[in-house]
């Protein structure tokens, strides 16, 4: 939901990363912006506030990738949907 804050995980193998990650947004397999540019790849997660001016939909997907190598990537397992405040 738009202005949530949404906990973002994942599992580190502890290689690839040297020089920390970034988390992005796509929507229908389309970059839409930089989450956080530069986090410990160890943390494991991250507290994202998902945008007042994100649109709507149901094919998102979050993806990580390496600051020092962007082969070094994955995207979240299933999509997801955000909504206005107030939707389900």
């Amino acid at each position: 939901m738009v202005g949530a804050v949404k906990q973002i995980t994942w599992d580190y193998a502890g290689e690839g990363c040297p020089a920390g990650v970034r988390l992005s947004l796509y929507n229908s397999g389309v970059y839409q912006y930089t989450i956080a540019g530069h986090i410990d790849p160890g943390a494991g997660a991250y507290n994202w506030t998902v945008s007042g001016n994100q649109a709507a939909g149901d094919d998102y997907r979050n993806r990580i990738t390496s600051n020092s190598d962007i082969n070094v990537h994955d995207y979240s397992d299933a999509a997801f949907s955000i909504r206005p405040p107030g939707q389900n």
